[in-house]
């Protein structure tokens, strides 16, 4: 499965490739950031976690796709990334 090149918008996180169906599925990159910068302030947030998961719906285009998500040490907001819309999406704590 070769990577979709282009502009990264998962920050080195994820790669996006090509499954055999032809759809986009996402992978962990080999070698992530320890971090990811807060969109609102810049700052850096250390990563805690980094997770393929099975079929979800993303909240930004609604569509389903075997997506990741990210969590933060000190930080309760999880990011989902989406191979559809190609966005990382910012989940409120509740």
């Amino acid at each position: 499965m070769a990577p979709i090149l282009g502009q990264d918008p998962y920050h080195g996180i994820f790669a996006v490739t090509l499954a055999h169906d032809g759809r986009h599925q996402l992978q962990r990159h080999p070698q992530p950031p320890t971090s990811l910068p807060d969109p609102r302030t810049g700052r850096q947030l250390a990563i805690a976690t980094v997770e393929v998961s099975g079929a979800a719906i993303c909240p930004a285009c609604e569509g389903r796709a075997p997506g990741g998500f990210i969590s933060f040490v000190a930080d309760a907001r999880m990011v989902y990334a989406c191979p559809e819309c190609r966005k990382l999406v910012w989940l409120r704590s509740v």
